[in-house]
Parts: C-alpha cells; sequence; structure tokens
C-alpha cells in the first residue's frame, strides 16, 4: 500500500502497457503503442520490485488511440483498423438509413461484392436491428443512364433484391423491407461526366414507416443490446 501511495503520482513516468487491446493491435507502427482501456491492468515496474495497478479510468480521444511513431518507424496500414473502428458506416437519420460507403457489386451483375461491402451491409443490418421502431424500408437500386433503360431498371431491381435477401440472412424480418428498383430515373449528378455517372450507381435505404420513441431518432451505431433478439 506505501508503494502504491507513492507511484500514483508518478505513473505517467513508469508505466508500462502489456496485452493487446481487443479489435486493434497493441502496436500501430513499430514505435508507438495503443493506450489500454479504461480500467485495464498496467505493469509498474520501479527497480526490482512489480506491482499491478488499475489503469485510470480516461478514455483516449480519436486521434490519441493511435499514437503516430517518428516518420521513420510510421506504419499507415497497422493504424488503420483503430480509424476504421471509430468511424461508423451507416448513420440512422429521420427519413434515411445514410450509407458513408457505397454497396458494391459485380460489373454489370445483381451480385454483391462482399469482399468490399460485407462490413457495410452487416452495419446497416445491426442498426436495424437496434432500432425496431423503423419498421418499413425500402432498399432503392439505382444506375446510371448507359445501356438499356430496360435493361437498368431490371438490374437495379435484382440489386435491391440482392441487398434485401443479405439484410434477411443476418436477422432482420422481411416484413420490415421491400425491394425498388429505380433505373436510372432518380439521378443525383450529370451522366455526361464519370463522376457523376459513378453517384448515380447506388443503393439507398428510405425509411417508409416508423414510430420514434417520443419523437426522437436514436441511431444506436454499436448495434443490439446483450441478449436482445434481432428484429
Amino acid at each position: 500500500m506505501f508503494l502504491s501511495r507513492v507511484l500514483r503520482p508518478l505513473l505517467p513516468a513508469l508505466l508500462i502497457f502489456s496485452g493487446t487491446t481487443s479489435g486493434c493491435a497493441s502496436w500501430c507502427g513499430s514505435g508507438a503503442q495503443r493506450p489500454q482501456a479504461p480500467g485495464a491492468k498496467v505493469e509498474v515496474q520501479v527497480m526490482d520490485s512489480t506491482q499491478t495497478l488499475a489503469a485510470a479510468p480516461v478514455a483516449p480521444a480519436m486521434d490519441e488511440a493511435c499514437l503516430t511513431p517518428p516518420a521513420a518507424e510510421a506504419d499507415p496500414a497497422a493504424c488503420a483498423d483503430c480509424a476504421r473502428e471509430e468511424k461508423p458506416r451507416v448513420v440512422l437519420g429521420e427519413r434515411k438509413l445514410e450509407l458513408l460507403e457505397r454497396v458494391s457489386f459485380m460489373t454489370a451483375s445483381d451480385e454483391l461484392d462482399l469482399s468490399r461491402s460485407q462490413a457495410l451491409l452487416d452495419e446497416a443490418a445491426d442498426l436495424l436491428s437496434a432500432n425496431l421502431w423503423v419498421t418499413k424500408v425500402e432498399i432503392q437500386g439505382h444506375t446510371d443512364s448507359r445501356g438499356s433503360h430496360a435493361l437498368n431498371m431490371a438490374l437495379s431491381q435484382r440489386r435491391a433484391e440482392a441487398v434485401v435477401a443479405y439484410l434477411v440472412s443476418k436477422g432482420v424480418a422481411p416484413a420490415r423491407l421491400s425491394a425498388k428498383g429505380y433505373g436510372p430515373t432518380q439521378p443525383l449528378a450529370s451522366n455526361d461526366t464519370e463522376e457523376g455517372l459513378s453517384k448515380n450507381r447506388r443503393v439507398e435505404f428510405s425509411i417508409l414507416e416508423s414510430a420514434p420513441p417520443e419523437g426522437e431518432v436514436e441511431a444506436m451505431n454499436e448495434g443490439p443490446a446483450p441478449g436482445q433478439q434481432p428484429g
């Protein structure tokens, strides 16, 4: 106890972090270590004595979650996972689920490219399961104007249905979802540029029916509470 009282003011200079933080490597690059979570155990080493104390319950800010080592030792790829964990891919609004990434498909196909979109769709499914007051969502498929109008309408419908099928496979009730293909009829940008064509090829989640608690929208991006069944 005496040793603890003496050392506690000196902890910032004496702490030696050990172990791995769940979801992100404890080291970001070779020269910077990720701070431990609040309440984690740390080892204090003084001369020949070692004592284990509880870390102070201070959550690091996002820019501290992955400390940047000197440029010569920096490893941006090793820190990328930390940033991705903190940034949501889907935001729940009053009238739609805003997708901050694109739903990707194989070229000219309704097959989902899960190597690029699985994390996004999983997060959307978790968000819907956590917010059961969103009772009806229309999954909308949109295309650019290239090619046959009829083919684009059919492709956008199949793509919307593919997204619905994936969400259902993740536990979202089919009755809460519908699919509709709009083809090239609702462009966001001009189809005269590559950038515009890219923006127009998209999937959107439009909320058709909802009963927000007390009229408020509460986004629960962390997913269902423990023990809660998906809806």
